[in-house]
């Protein structure tokens, strides 16, 4: 993963995260992710990433797993976004 990124905590449980950009290319998806993203939602979710961009970061694993955001994830990359902003958990 590339790292360039800042510390913080979350307000409700305090547990600490990082919040970097990474390569889109260096994630993963998470292989027992229980929503599906049909081709017509991920069509929807990249024509609202290139009016306002990724409006919040995803949620990652420190193994590059994708946790939490997979459909901005499949958006991103077919938009050929090169670099995604994550929370490291």
């Amino acid at each position: 993963m590339k790292k360039r990124g800042t510390k913080a905590r979350n307000g409700k449980n305090g547990k600490e995260f990082i919040r970097e950009m990474v390569l889109v290319t260096d994630l993963k998806p998470h292989p027992k992710n229980y929503r599906s993203h049909p081709e017509a939602q991920v069509q929807a979710i990249r024509a609202s990433v290139r009016e306002f961009g990724q409006y919040r970061p995803a949620v990652v694993s420190r193994d590059s797993v994708v946790l939490a955001g997979h459909g901005v994830w499949l958006a991103c990359k077919a938009e050929g976004h090169t670099e995604f902003d994550v929370h490291v958990m």
